[in-house]
């Protein structure tokens, strides 16, 4: 089983929301803005890290924290991660979100009956994508978007799924689709599964991709170096006309990305300080 990490950094409070969406692009699995009431923490940002990771995520955390903060006013702890802080507080402040047509709902919440929403039940347990961070509402709009233009997909990937989020909305909005989602933790896959099967749709989820496979929708909403590092092996598993959205990208780094994927984006969204791309394969 997969070991974690909590993460704490104080600093001025009016950098918190920004750190909090940062430490996600950057490989935390979630973050919390936390005060002296939540779970006896002090003022700050607290997120949770796997200690494979943990290195890398420290390194490029501080680099960044260095431009951002004046002065270096900032302190960072590492701690030992306690299981209930994720699988238990995420419940008590969950609140449904919306994106496009979608509804995201937690799996405990009471059933809402609306002819409008596609509803996605999720228990994100230790997987991140609860839809609350603008990324994930980002490559829900877009593929609401897709599905309103008219846009039939055979095979879709979700690379990086996470709790299996986008994959659930893709099914639903394709349902004949085969929906792949792949992530490198294997602890999240049971996650992923679950929460498909609460939502009534069918999901393959592994650690790996299969070398031969072809997809005609790929969704990666991963931080931006793994984007860049994965893209040859997305582009190859596209088909051509095949479409590929990368999101997971703060706007700083969004021309970071852009360059070295090498070709022009069809669309650009942004939400607050984030930027997702659609690419279609020529």
């Amino acid at each position: 089983m997969t070991e974690y990490k909590t993460v704490h950094i104080e600093c001025r409070s009016d950098y918190f929301d920004e750190i909090a969406g940062y430490a996600v692009t950057i490989g935390a699995i979630g973050s919390q803005v936390t005060d002296s009431t939540t779970l006896g923490a002090s003022e700050g940002v607290c997120t949770w890290v796997a200690e494979g990771e943990l290195e890398q995520f420290l390194f490029e955390l501080d680099l960044w924290l260095k431009n951002l903060i004046p002065e270096h006013a900032y302190n960072v702890k590492v701690t030992d991660y306690v299981p209930e802080d994720w699988s238990t507080k995420w419940r008590e402040n969950y609140y449904d979100v919306s994106a496009g047509r979608f509804r995201v709902m937690s799996s405990f919440s009471p059933p809402v009956v609306s002819s409008d929403e596609i509803q996605i039940l999720i228990d994100p347990s230790m997987a991140f994508g609860t839809g609350h961070h603008e990324t994930t509402q980002l490559c829900l709009e877009e593929i609401d978007m897709l599905k309103q233009e008219g846009g039939s997909y055979n095979a879709v990937l979700d690379m990086g799924c996470g709790s299996g989020i986008l994959a659930i909305g893709s099914a639903k909005l394709w349902p004949d689709a085969k929906v792949t989602g792949i992530d490198n933790d294997p602890d999240v896959i049971p996650v992923a599964l679950e929460n498909s099967q609460i939502n009534g749709v069918s999901v393959w989820a592994s650690t790996d991709l299969p070398t031969d496979s072809k997809f005609d929708l790929i969704l990666a909403n991963i931080n931006p170096a793994v984007l860049v590092g994965l893209r040859e092996t997305l582009m190859n598993a596209l088909i051509p006309g095949g479409i590929i959205i990368l999101s997971g990208i703060i706007e700083e780094q969004a021309e970071f990305v852009k360059n070295a994927w090498g070709i022009e984006p069809i669309l650009k969204r942004e939400k607050n300080e984030w930027v997702l791309f659609r690419y279609q394969k020529q």
